[in-house]
């Protein structure tokens, strides 16, 4: 059974504003936040990327997917856009790229009728019958800092006889991409839905740099002709560094000029286009509540050595001055 969707010709630029403010989930692996179990329930939730073609979906199964092999994109780890130049499938979450096949049966994106899942209960897996995929969750906004703790962890596997191979990745500001070999496997076959099993595969990374946004991708693979690799369950958790500094925008280690800058040169707009960074209430919105986190933790922290720091009068000068100018706009 085939339906239509709308064609979309680029790089989803979703982006999920994640009020952070010391630990949070941002992918569970469930029906819900950030759609870990790949959910699909209408085919309005349904697309492709890069092809002037539209997805197979049948909603009995749930199952919306591609199924020619050759629109896969030549990859470079160092280089984001060629994950997403390839042809994708898009659910409400995540987008699965065509990354690589020569051969076998091409179909790939979200099944919910074999494998991690039961064709009783609702939600879905990301597959593969040949070839690789990128599994790429959308952005999430978060104001992050070195320091920063992620933890991941997912159902890997294949429930035909031939095994799979699985590669994990956090993606920063669409450009960094940074591997978690703890939650790599090859030859990887079965699907036990055990926690803590051979099938579940978990890794932590430490970012170490300032970042806006993040992404998790997973690279999956199997055998031609008939393999079959299986995403499920996904889970994805960030805890901020404890040494962070509320209303420290930069990072830097003080609260200062440099931060009120951020403030007020993203001034009454949303996130995005500002930058997550200056919205450390987590409305979405740069206002006043932004604001007053950097002026109720003004001068915390170390000042960098070439930093002048104002002393308490000139402040208000420049708050009230600050605050009539945003006012005119």
């Amino acid at each position: 059974m085939r339906k239509w969707s709308l064609l979309c010709l680029a790089v989803p630029a979703v982006m999920m504003t994640s009020n952070v403010t010391q630990a949070d989930t941002l992918i569970t692996a469930g029906i819900g936040l950030g759609n870990g179990e790949f959910e699909v329930t209408s085919i309005n939730e349904t697309s492709l990327v890069n092809r002037f073609d539209v997805p197979i979906y049948i909603p009995e199964r749930p199952r919306v997917m591609y199924d020619i092999y050759q629109y896969g994109a030549p990859n470079d780890l160092a280089d984001f856009t060629t994950i997403t130049d390839g042809v994708g499938v898009v659910i409400d979450g995540w987008t699965v790229y065509r990354t690589f096949a020569d051969a076998g049966n091409g179909a790939f994106g979200i099944d919910g009728l074999y494998g991690f899942d039961d064709p009783d209960a609702p939600g879905g897996q990301a597959f593969t019958n040949a070839g690789e995929v990128a599994v790429v969750s959308d952005a999430y906004a978060v104001a992050g800092s070195a320091g920063d703790v992620f933890d991941v962890s997912y159902l890997a596997g294949s429930d035909q006889s031939t095994s799979a191979d699985f590669r994990t990745f956090l993606v920063f500001d669409d450009t960094t991409i940074t591997e978690l070999t703890g939650a790599s496997a090859t030859n990887l076959g079965g699907t036990d839905r055990t926690s803590g099993g051979p099938n579940e595969l978990s890794d932590s990374l430490t970012a170490t740099a300032p970042y806006s946004t993040v992404r998790l991708m997973i690279l999956m693979g199997a055998d031609p002709p008939v393999g079959r690799a299986l995403v499920d369950n996904v889970q994805l958790d960030v805890t901020l560094n404890p040494g962070s500094l509320d209303g420290d925008l930069d990072n830097d280690g003080f609260v200062g000029i440099s931060d009120l800058n951020l403030i007020l040169g993203a001034w009454n707009l949303n996130v995005p286009p500002a930058p997550a960074a200056a919205d450390p209430s987590g409305d979405a919105f740069v206002g006043i509540a932004d604001l007053n986190i950097v002026l109720g933790n003004w001068n915390a922290g170390t000042p960098p050595p070439a930093a002048a720091v104002p002393e308490p009068a000139s402040l208000c000068l420049l708050g009230l001055g600050g605050l009539a100018a945003l006012r005119r706009r």
